[in-house]
């Protein structure tokens, strides 16, 4: 209720609490009011849907490889593989000599694929690897791993400076 004063008269007038849009015609009200809750009702119905769906891509495989750790994983070997010298391979296990003149290995341990440096370290890279295989081409290194849960990927890194 709201109390105006108008030439020495008070006035109680009655407001109505609305979450809607204002209005001033009584048969248009209804009609926006539906729309404006169906639009509603439908991006929250639209929502859940994709949240649903997100959620169950995710558990559905908890032992495979997770996409944004192999990607990261790809650039970082690639980055090192750019400014490496003398690359070898066995079938297992991917060996060079970085830019300082280290000896950098990767290869399988366990589960996992692990970084060393000079034969010392346990610098982890990939989880939930349950074999890889390291090639050597002529157009650069292959990497072949399957998961923990029978997936496959593979990525061939190639090597600019000994493509020249």
């Amino acid at each position: 209720m709201q109390k105006h004063v108008l030439a020495g008269k008070t006035i109680i007038t009655k407001r109505k609490n609305s979450v809607s849009l204002p209005h001033n015609n009584q048969a248009g009200y209804s009609f926006i009011n539906l729309l404006l809750s169906l639009v509603i009702y439908f991006t929250i119905i639209s929502s859940f849907a994709l949240i649903l769906h997100f959620v169950s891509t995710q558990t559905n495989y908890p032992d495979d490889l997770k996409p944004f750790e192999w990607d990261v994983f790809l650039i970082q070997l690639q980055r090192e593989l750019s400014e490496a010298s003398n690359i070898e391979t066995t079938t297992n296990e991917l060996t060079f000599q970085n830019n300082q003149g280290e000896t950098v290995t990767f290869h399988q341990y366990q589960d996992l694929l692990r970084r060393q440096v000079e034969g010392r370290g346990h610098e982890i890279v990939l989880l939930q690897v349950k074999e890889s295989t390291f090639t050597k081409e002529n157009t650069g290194v292959t990497l072949k791993v399957v998961s923990t849960a029978g997936k496959n990927f593979t990525f061939t890194f190639r090597s600019m400076k000994e493509l020249n």
